[in-house]
């Protein structure tokens, strides 16, 4: 990890730590300048607190740097689309669909029933022999997964 990446991820913990955001993923180049900041909340993230952290970053940059260095900061929540890369993102998302992908190479498409420590409970729609739906549930330790995404079903 770059001293800058180091630097910008110290300062986006403690700034979130009593908040209901977390920090997902933290990119920085100290030769383009360029940092790019990922969070989540438990609820979404308002665009104010991105605003916020822009801010901070900046603030912690001018002051150990000053103008010697140009930096552009970007920061987003984490997408519809994104990946879910941490446990604490898994709970906002129970009830919905998940393509999940496993490190042992297998795959799992199903309804994302619980959540029960580090557990997830999967429900696998399945056709039997005369062609009705059935659901098998799979019981998914967190540890285990490789990448996961929801499903976005549009009506």
């Amino acid at each position: 990890m770059t001293e800058l990446k180091t630097s910008v991820t110290n300062w986006l913990e403690e700034a979130l730590q009593e908040s209901p955001y977390f920090l997902v993923n933290v990119s920085a180049s100290e030769t383009s300048g360029k940092i790019a900041v990922e969070i989540d909340g438990d609820a979404g993230v308002q665009i104010g607190q991105c605003v916020e952290l822009s801010r901070l970053i900046s603030g912690k940059l001018e002051e150990l740097y000053g103008d010697e260095h140009p930096y552009s900061i970007e920061i987003a929540s984490a997408g519809a689309d994104s990946p879910l890369k941490m446990f604490r993102q898994y709970k906002q998302h129970v009830g919905r669909d998940l393509d999940i992908k496993l490190k042992d190479g297998s795959e799992l498409a199903g309804k994302f029933k619980e959540l029960n420590g580090e557990e997830l409970l999967m429900v696998e729609n399945q056709k039997d022999r005369n062609k009705k739906t059935i659901g098998k549930e799979h019981r998914i330790n967190f540890n285990d997964i490789q990448h996961a995404n929801v499903i976005i079903k549009f009506k």
